[in-house]
């Protein structure tokens, strides 16, 4: 009997564990809160705002962390969201150094190079 409702409990961790399945800026972190509602309409100033995950269930939300650590629920759709989440991800692309790209001359001087060893 204890093994069945050991199996019954790790069964239901498994697929309340599962059912959030998170993206965005933090998706390596799981987190320990989750947004039920998106009752508050308050703007959080983007200067406040540290990073954003991107909720599916149960309901469609971006949960925000303040710099402060402090976790709020906003809305998607909304217009201050879009931006915030913007604003964050060029943030989140200044910090991190990007390996060059190649321009189209770099990349045929680079083609002609190889083609005149072989020769």
């Amino acid at each position: 009997m204890k093994i069945l409702c050991l199996a019954t409990l790790i069964c239901l961790g498994i697929v309340l564990w599962s059912a959030n399945q998170v993206t965005g800026l933090e998706a390596n972190i799981i987190s320990n809160f989750t947004c039920l509602d998106l009752k508050s309409k308050n703007k959080v100033p983007v200067h406040r705002l540290k990073s954003y995950i991107v909720q599916t269930t149960p309901i469609h939300a971006i949960l925000f962390t303040t710099k402060k650590n402090k976790h709020t629920c906003a809305d998607p759709k909304m217009d201050w969201v879009k931006k915030a989440m913007e604003q964050l991800n060029k943030k989140k692309r200044a910090q991190t150094p990007e390996k060059k790209r190649k321009t189209k001359k770099q990349q045929k001087k680079k083609n002609d190079k190889k083609k005149s060893v072989k020769q």
